[in-house]
Protein backbone atom coordinates (compact mmCIF):
# COMPACT_ATOMS: atom_id res chain seq x y z
CA UNK A 1 0.00 0.00 0.00
CA UNK A 2 1.47 3.16 -0.81
CA UNK A 3 2.01 6.54 1.59
CA UNK A 4 0.49 8.54 -0.39
CA UNK A 5 -2.95 9.04 -0.59
CA UNK A 6 -4.21 9.53 -4.88
CA UNK A 7 -6.76 12.09 -4.77
CA UNK A 8 -9.41 12.81 -7.91
CA UNK A 9 -12.16 14.92 -8.46
CA UNK A 10 -15.20 13.78 -9.06
CA UNK A 11 -17.51 13.89 -11.11
CA UNK A 12 -15.25 13.87 -14.36
CA UNK A 13 -15.86 16.30 -17.07
CA UNK A 14 -19.02 15.17 -19.25
CA UNK A 15 -19.65 12.19 -16.81
CA UNK A 16 -23.29 10.77 -17.87
CA UNK A 17 -24.43 7.18 -16.86
CA UNK A 18 -24.45 5.00 -19.58
CA UNK A 19 -28.38 3.74 -20.38
CA UNK A 20 -29.55 1.23 -18.39
CA UNK A 21 -26.14 1.47 -15.71
CA UNK A 22 -28.16 1.72 -12.75
CA UNK A 23 -31.49 -0.38 -14.42
CA UNK A 24 -32.61 -2.94 -11.65
CA UNK A 25 -29.42 -2.81 -9.51
CA UNK A 26 -29.97 -2.61 -5.70
CA UNK A 27 -28.23 0.10 -3.15
CA UNK A 28 -28.27 1.17 0.11
CA UNK A 29 -28.20 5.00 1.52
CA UNK A 30 -26.92 5.25 5.20
CA UNK A 31 -28.18 8.64 7.51
CA UNK A 32 -29.94 9.74 4.34
CA UNK A 33 -30.72 13.08 6.05
CA UNK A 34 -26.72 13.79 6.51
CA UNK A 35 -25.81 14.91 3.49
CA UNK A 36 -26.51 14.20 -0.63
CA UNK A 37 -29.02 10.99 0.77
CA UNK A 38 -32.31 12.39 -0.13
CA UNK A 39 -31.17 13.48 -3.63
CA UNK A 40 -28.88 10.53 -4.58
CA UNK A 41 -32.24 8.05 -3.65
CA UNK A 42 -34.17 10.32 -5.69
CA UNK A 43 -31.67 10.21 -8.78
CA UNK A 44 -30.70 6.21 -8.52
CA UNK A 45 -34.86 5.62 -8.25
CA UNK A 46 -35.06 7.43 -11.56
CA UNK A 47 -32.55 5.43 -13.26
CA UNK A 48 -34.27 2.52 -11.97
CA UNK A 49 -32.42 1.75 -9.20
CA UNK A 50 -33.72 0.16 -5.85
CA UNK A 51 -32.14 1.50 -2.72
CA UNK A 52 -32.18 0.61 0.92
CA UNK A 53 -32.63 3.98 3.00
CA UNK A 54 -31.44 3.95 6.52
CA UNK A 55 -32.17 7.44 8.73
CA UNK A 56 -32.58 8.08 12.65
CA UNK A 57 -35.41 9.85 11.33
CA UNK A 58 -38.91 7.82 10.34
CA UNK A 59 -40.14 11.06 9.01
CA UNK A 60 -37.30 11.76 6.65
CA UNK A 61 -37.48 8.02 5.64
CA UNK A 62 -41.56 8.18 4.81
CA UNK A 63 -41.65 11.39 2.87
CA UNK A 64 -38.32 10.70 1.02
CA UNK A 65 -40.30 7.24 -0.08
CA UNK A 66 -43.37 9.26 -0.89
CA UNK A 67 -42.03 11.51 -2.91
CA UNK A 68 -39.85 8.58 -4.98
CA UNK A 69 -43.04 6.52 -5.35
CA UNK A 70 -45.43 10.09 -6.47
CA UNK A 71 -42.33 10.11 -9.20
CA UNK A 72 -42.85 6.65 -10.54
CA UNK A 73 -39.70 4.64 -9.21
CA UNK A 74 -39.03 1.84 -7.11
CA UNK A 75 -40.61 1.98 -3.92
CA UNK A 76 -37.19 1.96 -1.37
CA UNK A 77 -37.06 -0.55 1.86
CA UNK A 78 -36.98 1.71 4.99
CA UNK A 79 -35.13 1.16 8.25
CA UNK A 80 -34.93 3.67 10.99
CA UNK A 81 -31.10 3.22 12.80
CA UNK A 82 -29.67 5.56 14.02
CA UNK A 83 -25.67 5.18 14.11
CA UNK A 84 -25.31 6.40 17.73
CA UNK A 85 -27.19 3.63 19.43
CA UNK A 86 -27.14 1.00 16.41
CA UNK A 87 -25.23 -2.30 17.50
CA UNK A 88 -23.57 -5.15 15.34
CA UNK A 89 -26.70 -7.09 15.65
CA UNK A 90 -28.64 -4.22 14.45
CA UNK A 91 -26.68 -4.46 11.10
CA UNK A 92 -26.40 -8.27 11.07
CA UNK A 93 -29.88 -8.60 11.54
CA UNK A 94 -30.85 -6.14 8.65
CA UNK A 95 -27.98 -7.75 5.88
CA UNK A 96 -29.59 -11.37 7.04
CA UNK A 97 -33.34 -9.65 6.03
CA UNK A 98 -32.26 -7.92 2.81
CA UNK A 99 -30.28 -11.31 1.83
CA UNK A 100 -33.43 -13.46 1.83
CA UNK A 101 -35.08 -11.14 -1.02
CA UNK A 102 -31.81 -9.83 -2.77
CA UNK A 103 -28.88 -11.69 -1.49
CA UNK A 104 -26.22 -9.46 -4.01
CA UNK A 105 -25.77 -5.64 -3.26
CA UNK A 106 -24.20 -3.20 -5.92
CA UNK A 107 -23.39 -0.60 -3.89
CA UNK A 108 -23.41 1.21 -0.06
CA UNK A 109 -22.65 4.54 0.70
CA UNK A 110 -22.15 5.79 4.59
CA UNK A 111 -22.73 9.43 5.26
CA UNK A 112 -23.25 10.44 9.08
CA UNK A 113 -24.56 13.88 10.48
CA UNK A 114 -23.93 13.27 14.11
CA UNK A 115 -22.49 16.40 15.46
CA UNK A 116 -21.94 16.13 19.30
CA UNK A 117 -19.07 18.57 20.18
CA UNK A 118 -15.80 19.94 18.31
CA UNK A 119 -13.40 21.69 19.88
CA UNK A 120 -9.90 21.69 21.69
CA UNK A 121 -8.74 18.36 22.81
CA UNK A 122 -7.83 19.68 26.13
CA UNK A 123 -11.83 20.54 26.40
CA UNK A 124 -13.41 17.90 24.66
CA UNK A 125 -16.14 15.74 26.53
CA UNK A 126 -14.79 12.47 26.26
CA UNK A 127 -18.73 10.89 26.59
CA UNK A 128 -19.02 13.27 22.84
CA UNK A 129 -15.51 11.68 21.67
CA UNK A 130 -16.98 8.21 21.95
CA UNK A 131 -19.82 9.02 20.74
CA UNK A 132 -18.67 10.15 17.46
CA UNK A 133 -16.09 7.82 17.02
CA UNK A 134 -18.94 5.43 17.32
CA UNK A 135 -21.74 7.15 15.17
CA UNK A 136 -19.21 8.07 12.65
CA UNK A 137 -16.43 5.19 12.35
CA UNK A 138 -17.35 1.70 14.27
CA UNK A 139 -21.02 1.69 12.77
CA UNK A 140 -19.42 2.09 9.52
CA UNK A 141 -17.48 -0.45 9.99
CA UNK A 142 -20.32 -2.61 11.32
CA UNK A 143 -22.95 -2.12 8.56
CA UNK A 144 -19.56 -2.51 5.93
CA UNK A 145 -18.87 -5.94 8.19
CA UNK A 146 -22.41 -6.72 7.53
CA UNK A 147 -23.03 -6.56 3.40
CA UNK A 148 -19.38 -7.55 2.53
CA UNK A 149 -20.83 -11.05 1.54
CA UNK A 150 -23.75 -9.05 -0.48
CA UNK A 151 -21.40 -6.59 -1.90
CA UNK A 152 -19.04 -9.41 -2.80
CA UNK A 153 -21.37 -11.61 -4.79
CA UNK A 154 -21.01 -8.83 -7.67
CA UNK A 155 -18.16 -7.77 -10.20
CA UNK A 156 -18.15 -4.66 -9.57
CA UNK A 157 -19.80 -3.40 -6.13
CA UNK A 158 -18.65 -0.15 -4.27
CA UNK A 159 -18.50 1.47 -0.83
CA UNK A 160 -18.15 5.20 -0.25
CA UNK A 161 -16.95 6.69 3.03
CA UNK A 162 -18.40 10.19 2.77
CA UNK A 163 -14.97 11.60 5.04
CA UNK A 164 -14.01 15.52 5.00
CA UNK A 165 -10.51 17.10 4.73
CA UNK A 166 -10.05 17.43 8.20
CA UNK A 167 -9.41 13.25 7.93
CA UNK A 168 -6.47 13.66 5.56
CA UNK A 169 -5.33 17.15 6.68
CA UNK A 170 -6.60 17.79 10.23
CA UNK A 171 -6.52 20.79 11.65
CA UNK A 172 -6.38 22.75 15.15
CA UNK A 173 -10.48 21.81 16.58
CA UNK A 174 -11.52 19.34 14.56
CA UNK A 175 -11.31 16.91 17.15
CA UNK A 176 -13.25 13.68 17.20
CA UNK A 177 -14.35 14.25 13.57
CA UNK A 178 -10.86 14.59 12.24
CA UNK A 179 -9.95 11.42 13.63
CA UNK A 180 -13.09 9.33 12.74
CA UNK A 181 -12.72 10.70 8.67
CA UNK A 182 -9.26 9.74 9.20
CA UNK A 183 -10.23 6.33 10.39
CA UNK A 184 -12.53 6.16 7.44
CA UNK A 185 -10.00 6.84 4.52
CA UNK A 186 -7.93 4.56 6.81
CA UNK A 187 -10.52 1.67 6.26
CA UNK A 188 -11.30 2.30 2.75
CA UNK A 189 -7.68 1.47 1.62
CA UNK A 190 -7.19 -1.63 3.98
CA UNK A 191 -10.76 -2.57 2.53
CA UNK A 192 -9.55 -2.05 -0.86
CA UNK A 193 -6.29 -3.98 -0.33
CA UNK A 194 -8.05 -6.69 0.92
CA UNK A 195 -10.55 -6.95 -1.66
CA UNK A 196 -7.89 -6.03 -4.49
CA UNK A 197 -7.69 -9.86 -5.93
CA UNK A 198 -11.16 -10.02 -6.24
CA UNK A 199 -12.22 -6.05 -7.58
CA UNK A 200 -15.59 -6.29 -5.97
CA UNK A 201 -15.84 -4.00 -3.61
CA UNK A 202 -14.09 -1.11 -4.80
CA UNK A 203 -13.45 1.11 -1.52
CA UNK A 204 -13.78 5.38 -2.00
CA UNK A 205 -14.24 7.62 0.00
CA UNK A 206 -15.62 11.06 -0.90
CA UNK A 207 -14.89 14.55 1.09
CA UNK A 208 -18.19 16.40 -0.47
CA UNK A 209 -16.37 19.73 0.03
CA UNK A 210 -18.43 23.37 0.40
CA UNK A 211 -21.65 22.06 0.24
CA UNK A 212 -24.66 22.45 2.64
CA UNK A 213 -24.18 19.33 4.79
CA UNK A 214 -25.52 18.91 8.77
CA UNK A 215 -21.69 18.73 10.04
CA UNK A 216 -19.96 21.72 7.42
CA UNK A 217 -23.08 23.50 8.63
CA UNK A 218 -22.41 22.58 11.93
CA UNK A 219 -18.66 23.33 11.74
CA UNK A 220 -19.24 26.89 9.76
CA UNK A 221 -22.39 27.90 11.74
CA UNK A 222 -21.57 31.83 10.34
CA UNK A 223 -22.82 30.66 6.71
CA UNK A 224 -25.59 32.28 5.30
CA UNK A 225 -28.51 30.14 3.73
CA UNK A 226 -27.34 30.11 -0.27
CA UNK A 227 -23.95 30.64 0.55
CA UNK A 228 -22.83 27.17 -0.54
CA UNK A 229 -24.26 25.15 -3.03
CA UNK A 230 -26.71 22.68 -1.66
CA UNK A 231 -25.58 18.75 -1.23
CA UNK A 232 -27.83 17.67 -4.35
CA UNK A 233 -25.18 19.37 -6.62
CA UNK A 234 -22.62 16.53 -5.84
CA UNK A 235 -24.89 13.75 -6.35
CA UNK A 236 -23.19 13.36 -9.61
CA UNK A 237 -19.39 12.45 -7.75
CA UNK A 238 -21.64 9.80 -5.78
CA UNK A 239 -23.10 8.29 -9.47
CA UNK A 240 -19.89 8.23 -10.82
CA UNK A 241 -18.32 6.23 -8.22
CA UNK A 242 -21.11 3.66 -8.18
CA UNK A 243 -21.82 3.40 -11.88
CA UNK A 244 -21.06 -0.44 -12.09
CA UNK A 245 -20.12 0.07 -15.48
CA UNK A 246 -16.74 2.21 -14.58
CA UNK A 247 -13.66 0.84 -14.96
CA UNK A 248 -11.02 1.24 -12.33
CA UNK A 249 -10.43 0.01 -8.82
CA UNK A 250 -11.43 1.76 -5.48
CA UNK A 251 -8.41 3.43 -2.57
CA UNK A 252 -9.06 6.41 -4.43
CA UNK A 253 -10.06 9.55 -1.76
CA UNK A 254 -11.58 11.72 -4.12
CA UNK A 255 -13.23 15.43 -3.80
CA UNK A 256 -16.38 16.32 -5.45
CA UNK A 257 -16.63 19.49 -7.55
CA UNK A 258 -17.53 22.05 -6.82
CA UNK A 259 -14.47 21.87 -4.19
CA UNK A 260 -12.53 24.86 -3.32
CA UNK A 261 -8.94 25.22 -5.26
CA UNK A 262 -8.08 27.96 -2.59
CA UNK A 263 -6.62 26.43 0.98
CA UNK A 264 -8.53 25.57 3.57
CA UNK A 265 -7.65 29.10 5.33
CA UNK A 266 -9.47 31.13 2.77
CA UNK A 267 -12.82 29.56 3.25
CA UNK A 268 -14.05 32.52 4.97
CA UNK A 269 -15.64 31.44 8.36
CA UNK A 270 -13.38 29.62 11.23
CA UNK A 271 -13.96 26.38 12.27
CA UNK A 272 -16.03 26.86 15.56
CA UNK A 273 -13.47 26.51 18.44
CA UNK A 274 -15.51 24.52 20.71
CA UNK A 275 -19.27 23.73 20.50
CA UNK A 276 -21.64 20.97 21.79
CA UNK A 277 -24.62 20.34 19.37
CA UNK A 278 -27.58 18.39 20.34
CA UNK A 279 -28.37 15.93 17.47
CA UNK A 280 -32.02 17.19 16.22
CA UNK A 281 -33.28 13.41 15.38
Amino acid sequence: MSDTIEITRVPTAGYRPAPEAFASRFFLLANIAAGAGVPLAHRLAALGARTILLDPSREVLEKTDDEIRAQGGAPPVLQALDPLGATVADYDALARAVARERPALDGLVWDCGYVGHHGPILTHPPEHWYAILRAHLDAAFAITQAFLPALSALPRATVIYTTSEEGRRPRAFAGAHAVAHAGLETLARIGAEEYAYRGSPRFYTLDPGEVATTLREAFFPGREPGEVPPASSIVDAYLELLDPTRPGPGTVACLACPHPESPREARGAPLCKGKTVKPDR
